[in-house]
């Protein structure tokens, strides 16, 4: 299981187990998703968690049907129990994850730095790629080294992961989470005085710091 904060488009929360009961499992995954007010987006093939939250009263974490999937007509939805929600593992749905995948990876970012030059602060900024920054080795040796004849479990999660992240961000019309964020009007709240003092490193615009560019 992996948790990504959309705004900063980063994983934020891996979970990696095989507790002695599958109910152990399903609880870690409830709270985890209780914690981080998160959704999930999960491989209905497989049963027993639906179950598990149903009995919980916690369906509400479980994503439904996802939008674009429905209309690529890449799913068929269904209307109750396990088949409304999460994905199923079939059909062209596997190919079109791992391209999602392959599209995140090398998204390039901007990483920003600071050090003191002449006793001014200077900011230096570089392209980075999202495959520097993921902090699971495991998930990336899978990543790498993934057969359709292998048993890759972080490879799988990180596909329904990557769908999931799909399907919101076309809800924010194709751009990433960090581009909505930058493109707000004047009378965003984020503009507001208190973060310009006292966010001012993070500013781009700022007048009182020395852009380089890598």
């Amino acid at each position: 299981m992996f948790v990504m904060d959309l705004w900063t488009d980063e994983i934020v929360f891996e979970y990696t187990g095989r507790p002695m009961f599958a109910d152990d499992a399903y609880e870690n995954i409830r709270l985890a998703l209780l914690m981080y007010n998160a959704e999930m987006n999960y491989e209905n093939n497989k049963k027993g968690l639906f179950k598990y939250f149903s009995q919980h009263n916690c369906l509400y974490l479980l994503s439904e049907t996802l939008e674009f999937l429905k209309d690529k007509e890449m799913v068929k939805p269904g209307m109750y129990g396990n088949k409304a929600r999460g994905t199923g593992n079939y059909g062209s749905v596997a190919p079109y994850a791992r391209r999602c995948i392959r599209d995140y990876l090398l998204k390039s970012i901007p990483l920003i730095t600071e050090k003191e030059v002449d006793g001014e602060i200077v900011q230096e900024i570089k392209s980075v790629f999202n495959y520097q920054k993921i902090p699971s080795k495991a998930l990336l040796q899978e990543l790498a080294m993934y057969t359709t004849d292998g048993n890759f479990d972080r490879h799988d999660a990180f596909c329904f992961l990557m769908l999931l992240r799909e399907d919101k961000l076309r809800l924010l019309g194709d751009t990433s989470a960090r581009d909505a964020g930058q493109n707000r009007d004047v009378g965003y709240l984020g503009k507001d005085s208190f973060f310009e003092k006292n966010y001012r490193k993070n500013d781009l615009n700022s007048t009182r710091s020395k852009l380089k560019f890598q």
